[in-house]
């Protein structure tokens, strides 16, 4: 069942947690990752790159399209009208010079499978049993997922990735999602969401108990190495403009191991 949804509205800050979500046009959840920030040699500024974005907070008003900085104060920002205001504050605080550009298709981290990442509620509360040290509530933001689902034991999702070439199909209430891969992890769930700190040994650790606690229905070609967590989805050109709720039932549908 889904259990929570979240929009980033925009890349590398807070995301929202909302009820509902449209697909997009691109396949992800519509708002999604729409905006990002640039620096002055394109690559996107973003948590592994430059860390220090992770300490900005970032509350966003997705009715009104605004967001509120908290950068020495409160500041709101029309992600329509004061782009460039908005891009010069982030730029200061980092100490760079950035450009915001938007896309109704998004700017996803993965250019291939560009649904909603998916994780279970029960695999990050696992994968926080790893580290005593952090808080739970920390796992969310440290790994980003789009659609958590609940009512399942830790690792259901790695039922959604099969062997390469025969794809598991289902479905988010009626919504139709092919399973693309185990996500790969960057530097960013290392850091802690608040101060970008870095825990020393969070891949070590991590990679370990992945590799301890894989789960008999994982397809073991999908990993080449451990650092993966969560789904990485692909959602074909019907299902553009349907919606995807909480409380939504999770229905397997093909070559789903049982």
């Amino acid at each position: 069942m889904v259990e929570r949804i979240y929009i980033y509205p925009i890349k590398s800050m807070d995301g929202v947690s909302v009820s509902t979500a449209t697909i997009g046009v691109a396949g992800g959840l519509a708002g999604d990752r729409e905006f990002a920030f640039f620096d002055e040699s394109g690559n996107f500024v973003n948590g592994k790159r430059y860390p220090k974005i992770i300490q900005l907070r970032a509350r966003f008003d997705l009715r009104t399209r605004r967001v509120t900085l908290r950068i020495d104060g409160a500041v709101t920002y029309s992600l329509d009208d004061d782009r460039e205001e908005l891009a010069k504050a982030v730029g200061d605080f980092l100490g760079i010079k950035v450009g915001l550009r938007s896309d109704p298709a998004g700017f996803p981290d993965d250019v291939e499978a560009h649904g909603p990442t998916i994780v279970a509620r029960e695999t990050l509360a696992e994968v926080a049993r790893w580290f005593p040290e952090l808080s739970p509530a920390q796992m969310p933001p440290r790994f980003r997922p789009s659609i958590l689902i609940g009512d399942c034991e830790p690792f259901w999702e790695d039922r959604l990735v099969g062997p390469k070439g025969a794809p598991v199909e289902f479905s988010l209430g009626n919504v139709n999602v092919t399973g693309a891969k185990i996500c790969a992890r960057c530097a960013v769930p290392a850091r802690d969401p608040n101060s970008a700190k870095e825990h020393p040994r969070f891949q070590r650790i991590f990679v370990s108990r992945r590799k301890e606690s894989i789960p008999d229905w994982a397809e073991p070609s999908r990993f080449d190495h451990f650092y993966r967590l969560a789904v990485n989805t692909s959602i074909g050109p019907s299902e553009i403009g349907k919606t995807i709720g909480i409380g939504d039932p999770v229905t397997l549908r093909a070559n789903a191991p049982a």
